[in-house]
């Protein structure tokens, strides 16, 4: 509505209406048939189409245009560096899951946590703790913790719902904060290239620091997420799910009731350290990767000079 009653003449013509169709579409569609594949996929056909169909609605080239245009996002996006190197990198995460739950790691580590969760509030606590100190990778932190504290949320019927939320409420915020991790080594790369553009003439952790405060999403998330905690309080369907979760009979984290199963215990094969160390080092390496990527574009950036335009 802003760039529709602007009063700048390129962005009244440059900003159409109906571009707001598709992201709109992906929406409402994963919402009413849970399936979000298909509705990414009609999205993208339906922005294809409207890049080119509405000029000339009758035309059969602008139709052919617009599949085209649709196809081609998909095939740049497939073939992109840079998505397939995060899709090689979720799969090996959720197989060293697998992994660390059947050799007995995650039960030992639950059982250690047990020791300490007394109910529900301290187990939502923890939940974001453990949140909070998986800072390296948005993707490690919600597949590791989410895999991690599903058991023990279980345990003091603390809805699946919730556990989502706290989960992605301290994944992307923190990973937004954190000096070292895969994605704030990202994005420095993207404020050197835009800083050389621009001559601002600071490198990409300058401006970094300097936007640190402002980061008010991530901010308030957190502060959101420990003072909810504190209150007890939730808001609209988190409260339908929380009171459907209390009103189920609460399980040992195995899936037995603990009314009729057994507390969980540590036996010989279930310790601690089978995940610790493993996840230890996943965290080491991404620090690695992450220190050597900004390291090798420092010497880069720092040969800008202001007015010139980064390779």
């Amino acid at each position: 509505m802003a760039a529709w009653f602007g009063r700048a003449q390129e962005t009244a013509t440059g900003a159409l209406w109906y571009s707001v169709v598709p992201p709109l579409l992906a929406i409402v569609l994963a919402f009413l048939t849970r399936r979000v594949l298909p509705s990414l996929g009609i999205a993208i056909l339906t922005g294809g189409l409207l890049s080119h169909v509405p000029p000339a609605p009758l035309s059969a080239g602008a139709w052919f245009e617009g599949f085209k245009t649709s196809a081609t996002h998909v095939t740049a996006t497939v073939t992109d560096v840079t998505y397939l190197q995060i899709l090689a990198f979720i799969p090996p995460i959720f197989v060293m899951i697998e992994i660390l739950i059947a050799s007995g790691g995650f039960r030992g580590i639950i059982v250690w946590l047990l020791r300490w969760i007394k109910g529900r509030k301290s187990a939502q606590a923890a939940t974001a703790l453990m949140g909070i100190l998986c800072f390296i990778d948005d993707y490690t932190n919600a597949i590791v913790v989410g895999s991690m504290m599903q058991p023990i949320t279980d345990r003091f019927r603390i809805s699946r719902e919730k556990l989502a939320f706290l989960v992605d409420a301290t994944s992307a915020p923190i990973a937004g904060l954190a000096v070292v991790s895969t994605w704030i080594a990202f994005e420095v790369g993207l404020l050197g290239q835009i800083g050389g553009t621009l001559g601002i003439g600071k490198s990409g952790y300058a401006m970094f620091f300097d936007a640190l405060s402002f980061r008010f999403y991530c901010l308030l998330m957190i502060a959101f997420v420990f003072l909810h905690i504190l209150l007890k309080c939730d808001f609209g369907p988190m409260t339908t799910a929380e009171k459907k979760a209390q009103a189920e009979e609460p399980t040992n984290g195995n899936g037995a009731s603990t009314t009729t199963g057994p507390t969980p215990s540590a036996n010989r094969s279930d310790r601690a350290f089978k995940a610790l160390v493993p996840l230890a080092g996943l965290r080491g390496s991404l620090i690695a990767a992450a220190a050597a990527a900004a390291a090798s574009a420092l010497p880069v950036l720092m040969q800008f000079t202001p007015g010139t335009r980064p390779p």
